[in-house]
């Protein structure tokens, strides 16, 4: 008898365990990768907050982040690091930077065509981001998160900025985010 009552216990543990491990994780709800670096941002307090711009060009704004346009390649390039042959694997992207220096801060969000290609993507940008030649000074960290399994949120920057960014994705996205890449730059 007690051989029996042993064996069900351990298969109604086991059954516990197996629905356990299958839970899913919710996914946030996004509807562009200028509302998710927005909704970090405005999760700063007010005291952690630097003179920011986001945006290119035609789409800047003043401390928020802003739309990067496709079109605008060099910027997708040249300021948010997206190798080139990466750029067709992303159909949104968005742009907050530290309005004095690019260096004490840049972030970044990119919604991928595909989320399966988010590997490659994130392995791409890092390696562009970090083969960088530096003209004014050295970010201190880079940090790459996936959100969702189709965003990519990039940002690199000094200390400070880095850890309130990377707590704020957390705190904003929780189980959604998974940091994916951090480096140290300089």
């Amino acid at each position: 008898m007690k051989k029996i009552m042993t064996f069900f216990m351990v298969m109604a543990m086991i059954g516990i365990l197996a629905g356990c491990s299958g839970k899913e994780t919710a996914k946030a709800d996004i509807a562009s990768s200028e509302e998710l670096l927005n909704k970090v941002w405005d999760a700063f307090p007010d005291d952690a907050k630097f003179p920011a711009t986001g945006g290119d060009a035609e789409h800047m704004k003043d401390n928020a982040a802003g739309n990067v346009s496709l079109e605008e390649k060099d910027t997708l390039m040249y300021v948010l690091y997206v190798p080139e042959n990466s750029l067709e694997l992303i159909d949104d992207a968005a742009l907050l930077m530290h309005m004095m220096n690019s260096n004490t801060f840049t972030g970044a969000a990119f919604h991928l065509k595909d989320g399966s290609n988010s590997g490659a993507f994130v392995e791409n940008l890092k390696e562009n981001i970090m083969n960088t030649q530096w003209m004014c000074g050295f970010p201190d960290e880079l940090s790459i998160f996936t959100v969702n399994g189709e965003y990519v949120v990039s940002a690199f920057g000094k200390t400070e900025n880095m850890e309130n960014f990377k707590a704020k994705v957390q705190e904003v996205y929780g189980d959604s985010a998974v940091l994916e890449v951090e480096a140290n730059l300089s």
